[in-house]
């Protein structure tokens, strides 16, 4: 089995997906978590593109951007879908819950304060429930919203769900009430027993 080693920050964000992808997968990964103040400044110029996360792989192979890495790791281990169709539908639904995350992300880094108050109320009112309701449907159409977002089993796109709700509820505890399918599926894959056990010892972190 290939030797993983996972380089991010002390944080979800933009390595948490790969985090439960190998979790869910069962296999082992160096989890490195670097300072942005102490560690970062040293390892920027001798990443790919000047940013993280970086999967290295064998320690001569060094994958760069967060999706790229997610979805190689879900290729590899039988996450990203059964047939081309199953991994294009997922990929929609990845690439979907990332622009969900881009979103939320706009309403975190804005100093000037009043921005800031409107960017989160146009988030909460109105943003947010065009991307549930979206959602929401787009995970009816498979059985009813009883089971996955694609096909019959786990995919990344499952993960990338919990992963980015899981983030935005942070700031927005409630948004679920009014999507039952949604919050039905969050429990679903959140109890799976390998992802249950690291949910419940990952370090407590909002983002």
């Amino acid at each position: 089995m290939p030797t993983y080693k996972l380089t991010y920050f002390d944080g979800k964000g933009r390595a948490e997906l790969t985090r439960l992808l190998f979790t869910a997968a069962g296999v082992d990964f160096h989890d490195c978590r670097i300072g942005y103040v102490d560690d970062w400044p040293a390892l920027k110029p001798h990443t790919p593109f000047g940013q993280l996360p970086i999967l290295e792989i064998d320690d001569n192979i060094v994958i760069p951007q967060s999706l790229a890495i997610a979805r190689h790791i879900a290729r590899k281990y039988g996450y990203a879908g059964k047939d081309l169709m199953e991994q294009t539908q997922a990929d929609v639904i990845v690439d979907t819950f990332d622009d969900l995350h881009v979103e939320f992300g706009k309403t975190l880094y804005e100093k000037d304060e009043s921005k800031k108050n409107e960017l989160k109320r146009q988030f909460r009112e109105e943003v947010l429930p065009r991307y549930l309701r979206n959602l929401e449907k787009a995970l009816k159409k498979n059985c009813g919203g009883e089971g996955y977002f694609v096909g019959n089993s786990l995919t990344w796109a499952d993960l990338q769900a919990i992963n980015i709700l899981d983030i935005t509820m942070s700031d927005f505890p409630d948004m679920l009430k009014d999507f039952p399918k949604l919050g039905s599926h969050r429990q679903r894959v959140e109890n799976q027993p390998r992802i249950y056990e690291y949910l419940r010892n990952r370090p407590l972190q909002k983002l």
